[in-house]
């Protein structure tokens, strides 16, 4: 079979810049192809000024670059090692540049090879399968409410809204280090099946049934168009990023092709206030550096945490049964320590009642020294007389 790839990306409703990246690579060599697969590489990048253009544009670049260099015949190793150059990279660059101190980006990465997916992934972009009109998410998003969700915290719904879904708890370059989310899926593509990847300016916005028919498109260029419209329908106070690959018949066509959709202009209610709204800009939530996950097979370090249970009782048995295969493949995970988030009011209250107690233990200690002083007067007075009637005599 080969791969059919079209991609588009948009400014959405209010933005200025786009900080979404996006980028595919297809060995032109047939043997190269069958052997190395396509690979899609989509990333949401975060920080002040251009920052985040420039973090997912060396994101998208070193994992494109890394992997096709790759020589170890594994995709997934291969993978992996490029996601992680691409945090060094944006790292390096970050603490190099002080208007870039502290940019990131998500990085979702999927080789297509055959019916195999391999994938490496890090942040709240998501990489979706469609399959016989049934939408699986193949990813895990790493931000705080899907953690509260995941803790019971949270209902799905209220996720969607709530005002912290723009904060991630990881992110390609932020860090020296980062936890990697590497997966591989064996046998799951069949023809006609669809793989869905995209920022969070699309699925924060269209629901999974939608995400679902957008992706069952015939024509993957009209899914690319609708998506974009439908999130900007519905306010697009994000970017926009969604790639569309299908696995084809042979037949249909020389080469896997990977085609930018190009998505017409239009009028735009960009504003400098817009950018404070919450859930548009990306924050990395604050935690502690990150040790190497261990590969598979590998002893665990002296008090690693043990790999989490896994708790996804409402999942179907094939869901179970993929996660079953594919855990052996998985790296191990770190342990986040996350702390509870500041609340500024409360912070206020604090200064204002700090404040105040040391302006009653000075006004304490003024009276305590005009107390001292008056007495020490009095005390002068009553002697005077006394040392003269002393002279006298």
């Amino acid at each position: 079979m080969t791969v059919e790839i079209r991609a588009a990306t948009d400014l959405g409703m209010k933005r200025s810049q786009n900080e979404d990246s996006h980028g595919c690579w297809v060995p032109e060599d047939a043997a190269e192809r069958e052997r190395r697969g396509v690979l899609v590489v989509v990333a949401d990048g975060m920080g002040g000024s251009r920052a985040g253009e420039v973090a997912s544009r060396l994101a998208v670049q070193t994992v494109i670059q890394v992997y096709r260099d790759g020589k170890s015949g594994n995709p997934l190793d291969d993978l992996y090692h490029a996601v992680e150059a691409a945090n060094h990279v944006v790292h390096t660059e970050s603490v190099s540049h002080s208007d870039m101190n502290g940019m990131g980006t998500t990085c979702t990465a999927l080789v297509v090879r055959g019916g195999d997916a391999f994938l490496a992934h890090v942040g709240d972009s998501r990489a979706y399968l469609v399959q016989g009109g049934r939408l699986r998410q193949l990813t895990q998003d790493h931000s705080l409410v899907a953690q509260l969700v995941r803790e019971g915290q949270l209902t799905p719904e209220q996720a969607r809204s709530d005002p912290r879904r723009n904060v991630v708890t990881r992110s390609v370059g932020v860090s020296a280090h980062v936890e990697i989310d590497a997966q591989r899926f064996d046998s799951v593509l069949g023809e006609g099946d669809t793989l869905l990847l995209c920022s969070d300016g699309l699925h924060g916005l269209v629901a999974d049934p939608e995400l679902s028919d957008l992706a069952r498109e015939p024509s993957l260029e009209d899914g690319c168009k609708r998506a974009i419209a439908m999130a900007n329908s519905r306010g697009g106070p994000d970017n926009i990023t969604v790639v569309l690959a299908r696995q084809m018949p042979n037949g249909a066509g020389a080469m896997p092709l990977c085609v930018e959709v190009e998505i017409e202009p239009r009028l735009r209610r960009y504003a400098p206030s817009d950018r404070s709204e919450p859930g548009v800009e990306h924050t990395q939530f604050g935690m502690a550096a990150m040790e190497r996950p261990t590969p598979a097979g590998a002893p665990r370090a002296a008090g690693s945490a043990p790999e989490p249970e896994d708790d996804s009782d409402d999942d179907s048995d094939d869901d179970r049964d993929l996660r079953r295969e594919t855990a052996s493949r998985r790296p191990a995970r770190a342990v986040i320590e996350i702390d509870e988030p500041v609340d500024p009011r409360r912070t206020r209250l604090w200064i204002v009642l700090a404040v105040g107690i040391l302006l009653i233990a000075i006004a304490a200690a003024a009276f305590v020294l005009m107390q001292i002083n008056a007495q020490s007067s009095a005390l002068g007075a009553h002697a005077g007389p006394v040392a003269r009637t002393a002279a006298w005599r």
